[in-house]
């Protein structure tokens, strides 16, 4: 039952709520530890919303993935968790992260609570939408940085969100057209990959532009081959290109995306 329960609300996906330090790195207070305690416990909260969020899309979805041959295996869809004890467990982690939300801040709780429904939406009705699917992503991801920044009561620019917001839509569409979604036509994806991919060089590179001192500007080219080289991936016939998780598993964009951290941390901490 436990390993079923860890199964279904997928801790391998949490990675994505890293999102949420992103306030409290930008902001150069990474090592002060009192904002980066309560940066943790907003990151252990966002995740057992997303655990709960998962929960749902299984519920949701358990006819169809029944009978697909790969997401038949999930706990749910399978018959391993029943029912029941999902919709109760996901009650249990929705109650248990938003009252603890609250706990920290009014305003980091409102944020988790907007977080929750957007979540619950978007696997109930909104991932069946053209572009509402992708948006409601994309808005997911500004409300993580949003709330990692509230939580800790620091300053986030505008230009970071917007780009939270286009890496995210970025992502999302790229991730329809390597799985031929039914609900969009490959060359319609293709447009919007074209136009995203140039929003997400644009505001970056505005963010970096507009900043104090602009030493973050040399990170450009590291986003530039990121981007590219995932856009790249997302056309091949590689089972791994259809996930996220290929940041992990491809040694260029690992590279990359470590080289690009190491950066930002040496140009905000070090030379600024």
């Amino acid at each position: 039952m436990l390993t079923d329960i860890l199964t279904a609300i997928r801790p391998y996906q949490w990675y994505k709520n890293l999102v949420l330090f992103a306030g409290l790195v930008f902001a150069g207070d990474l090592f002060v530890f009192p904002l980066f305690v309560r940066a943790c416990a907003a990151f252990f909260i966002f995740c057992l919303i997303s655990g709960a969020g998962y929960l749902v899309n299984d519920l949701a979805d358990r006819t169809a993935d029944a009978l697909h041959p790969r997401k038949a295996e999930r706990p749910i869809a399978s018959g391993a968790l029943s029912p029941w004890c999902a919709v109760l467990l996901s009650l249990f982690l929705f109650v248990a992260a938003n009252g603890s939300a609250l706990l920290l801040s009014v305003e980091f709780g409102l944020c988790a609570v907007l977080y929750t429904a957007v979540t619950v939406l978007y696997s109930v009705i909104l991932k069946r939408k053209v572009l509402v699917d992708v948006i409601s992503i994309s808005v997911g991801f500004v409300i993580r940085a949003v709330a990692g920044a509230v939580v800790i009561n620091v300053y986030i620019s505008p230009w970071l969100i917007l780009c939270a917001f286009m890496l995210a839509l970025f992502l999302a569409l790229a991730k329809r057209r390597k799985d031929r979604s039914p609900l969009y036509e490959p060359q319609f994806l293709d447009h919007l990959l074209s136009v995203t991919t140039t929003l997400v060089i644009m505001s970056y590179s505005l963010y970096t532009f507009l900043r104090a001192s602009q030493e973050m500007m040399v990170t450009i080219p590291l986003v530039l081959y990121g981007l590219f080289r995932f856009l790249q991936l997302s056309y091949e016939e590689k089972e791994i290109s259809a996930r996220v998780e290929l940041f992990f598993l491809d040694k260029g964009l690992f590279f990359t995306s470590l080289v690009w951290v190491l950066l930002v941390v040496v140009i905000i901490y070090v030379v600024e």
